[in-house]
Parts: C-alpha cells; sequence; structure tokens
C-alpha cells in the first residue's frame, strides 16, 4: 500500500473531527480575529512537571510555545501556526510537522463539575468521533482512554488507529473556560512529539 493511501486521507479525518465540534456545539473563543502568535519569551507558568520556560527549551527544532489570543492557554506546536474556524465558528490551530498534524481546537464547556465533565463530553465525543470515521468507510479502532491532567486541566487521552494501522490520538482537556482538544493527526500516542506536544499545555487562570 502506497504512503498515500497510508495516510488515510488526513483531510477527512480533520473534518470528521470538526463535525463532531459541531455536534458538539463548538464555542470560539473572545478574540479569535486578532493574529495568533507564537511566544518565544520565557514563562513562569508551567506543567506540574516544569514551568514553560523548560518545556520550550526542550521544544523540536521548528517547534516554538503557541499562545491563542486570549491568553487562555498555551502549548508547543511546530511553527507557523495557522488559525481556521470550524463551520460553527470555533477556533482551530494546526501546526505541521513531516506529514503529522498538531490540532488545537475550543469546545463549549458546560457548567458541570470537572470531574463529571470530563466522564460526560470526553465519552460523547469519542464516540461520535468513531461513529463519523465508520460512517465514512474509513473505521478506526480506539483504544482504552488514559486519564490525564495537567496545569489547570484534567481529561482523557484515546489513543486510535486506522484499517492500515497508521495511528493518531486524541486529547479532551477540561478547564474552567471551555473543553480544549488536542488532536494529533497521524501521531501515535506515544511518539515522543505527540507526548510533547499533549505535555506542554497549559491552562493560565488570572494571567
Amino acid at each position: 500500500m502506497s504512503r498515500q493511501m497510508q495516510r488515510w486521507k488526513p483531510v477527512l479525518i480533520i473534518k470528521a473531527g470538526l463535525l463532531v465540534s459541531g455536534l458538539l456545539a463548538t464555542a470560539q473563543p473572545p478574540g479569535l480575529a486578532q493574529a495568533p502568535t507564537t511566544d518565544k519569551s520565557k514563562t513562569t507558568t508551567g506543567q506540574k512537571a516544569g514551568a514553560g520556560a523548560r518545556t520550550e527549551a526542550n521544544a523540536p527544532a521548528g517547534w516554538s510555545l503557541f499562545k491563542d489570543p486570549t491568553g487562555e492557554m498555551s502549548v508547543l506546536l511546530p511553527a507557523p501556526v495557522k488559525a481556521s474556524k470550524t463551520d460553527t465558528g470555533g477556533a482551530v490551530y494546526d501546526g505541521d510537522e513531516g506529514d503529522i498534524t498538531y490540532r488545537v481546537s475550543f469546545r463549549k464547556r458546560s457548567t458541570l463539575p470537572a470531574a463529571r465533565e470530563v466522564e460526560v463530553f470526553c465519552g460523547t465525543f469519542a464516540t461520535k468521533f468513531a461513529e463519523l470515521m465508520e460512517s465514512s468507510g474509513h473505521p478506526i479502532k480506539m483504544s482504552e482512554a488514559r486519564t490525564v491532567s495537567g496545569e489547570n486541566w484534567c481529561g482523557r487521552i484515546y489513543p486510535y488507529v486506522n484499517q492500515s494501522g497508521r495511528p493518531g490520538s486524541v486529547l479532551i482537556a477540561v478547564e474552567d473556560k471551555h473543553n480544549l482538544i488536542l488532536h494529533s493527526l497521524g501521531g501515535a500516542a506515544d511518539d515522543p512529539h505527540t507526548k510533547l506536544f499533549f505535555s506542554s499545555l497549559v491552562v493560565h487562570q488570572g494571567d
């Protein structure tokens, strides 16, 4: 099977994820119209495992610390970061490295307590995503979800593979304002760059 076929039409995967976004009432954070920036200055806010400055110091060549226009969150992404919107107006940010796309998007947050929000939203998103891929003729097999947490967020990681064995992984992070979706399209959950992408997520409160 050719490499192109093994990539199993990443545009289709992206569209499926965006359609799930619409089904789950995607929210656009304020200030999306502002140009997104990558911030190469040091920061004292970071993951529980270490400061943001340290995560940027460990970034691969071509990656930098991205902050959304409102300053709500920051994450390491390959540069340049491209901003777009879903059909329902939600914020989407992409960084590409080779044949892998690292995507961050915003979803509406309910008023449920965090633990309950994780249970309800994560489960619904994962189920809908799998159903949409199945109905499109490109079924995926999801592995058992992993419970994770970081700086001011908690959630789950969903690893998956397609029929040809190409991996992908989704981190759903619940925080006070939004549910954040970090999607490594083509990257296994245990891939070093995917792990860095997920672990570098920081939600800023009161900055």
